[in-house]
């Protein structure tokens, strides 16, 4: 008998060669479960970005693209050879007073005021600030075509503000303006205001002042793209209507501005208090009044503007003691057979 070693006993935690092959093949299955949910997760995340992108592209086009029946308006309904009678409008809701046409870049007419002799140093009136604290303003009648008229209201006296419109022409035709001034029967004394009128075009176009009497701003002639040549007449003030002319002192300024929201700004650099007012009876006061455009210091070293987008401004400023009545004229240069002035 051939002795020799004895086998080692077989340990108690080794296991069948067939279990290890099921533990293998479990562990296995589950990294697979693994890796196939990570990969479904993937492919379901990139589903929905598609979508979501998709349907993000999707509604923008049905937002942007527009709908296939007819237009109700065509893509020149503003232009005044198709509607001459909505051509020119008080489309200016930011400014007590003001027109302009219905054109991306109308030249512009407007009006502001200001108190004289006031104890409030500066109290320029233009866009609508309820610091301004008016007692009222608004449309007492507007037809939306052809007139309106407007009552605004300061705590001494109150400004009427009227339009009239009338059809001619290739550019929306005429139109005029009545400001009537009335101090309160509860002011202490007749107020004297300063009405400053003004045309200034926007990017387009060129306006030329015309001067009589050395200073007074009679008219300005101008030329647009949208309304040809045109002119505006300034009248003188009286006491009411068909009445005598009465004593008015007189200014006006000529500048470019760059851009519209800039007017009044030019407007308040531009004043100074070295004019005179002198009625025939009536002391001398200094009054304040449109001299010449004095830009900021750190404006005026910034290097000069395009001129290209820089617009022709004119103001006339006539200063006059209530009550009185003062007209403003503007006729298109198209109107051929003009009966007579509005």
């Amino acid at each position: 008998m051939v002795s020799g070693e004895a086998p080692p006993p077989p340990r108690k935690d080794d296991k069948p060669l067939a279990f290890q092959r099921k533990d293998k093949k479990k562990k296995t299955d589950i990294g697979k479960v693994f890796i196939n949910i990570s990969i479904g997760l993937c492919i379901f995340s990139l589903i929905w970005f598609f979508y979501a992108i998709y349907m993000r592209s999707s509604l923008a086009r049905r937002v942007a693209t527009p709908h296939p029946s007819p237009r109700t308006l065509d893509a020149n309904s503003s232009s005044a050879k198709v509607s001459p009678e909505r051509f020119w409008g008080s489309y200016r809701p930011q400014v007590y007073f003001g027109m302009k046409t219905r054109s991306p870049r109308s030249m512009v007419a407007g009006m502001m005021w200001m108190r004289q002799f006031s104890d409030l140093d500066m109290n320029l009136r233009h866009t609508c600030e309820q610091g301004d604290h008016l007692q009222g303003y608004g449309w007492l009648m507007h037809d939306g075509l052809a007139f309106g008229v407007q009552e605004i209201r300061e705590s001494d006296f109150t400004l009427t503000t009227e339009f009239v419109k009338r059809m001619g022409g290739d550019h929306g035709g005429d139109w005029t303006w009545r400001i009537t001034a009335k101090q309160h029967s509860s002011a202490p004394q007749a107020p004297v205001i300063s009405l400053m009128f003004y045309a200034a075009a926007d990017t387009q176009g060129s306006l030329h002042p015309h001067l009589e009497e050395r200073n007074r701003l009679a008219s300005i002639t101008g030329f647009s793209e949208e309304l040809g040549n045109f002119k505006i007449t300034f009248r003188k003030p009286v006491t009411g209507e068909l009445s005598s002319a009465k004593y008015a002192s007189y200014n006006y300024l000529q500048t470019v501005s760059p851009g519209l929201e800039k007017l009044t700004d030019i407007v308040k650099l531009s004043l100074n208090r070295k004019f005179v007012y002198s009625p025939p009876s009536g002391e001398k006061r200094h009054y304040i009044g449109l001299d010449t455009y004095k830009p900021p210091h750190h404006q005026s070293q910034q290097k000069p503007a395009d001129p290209r987008k820089e617009s022709d401004f004119v103001v006339h400023q006539v200063t006059v003691q209530t009550p009185f009545q003062i007209e403003a004229l503007f006729e298109s240069g198209s109107f051929f057979s003009r009966p007579n002035q509005l």
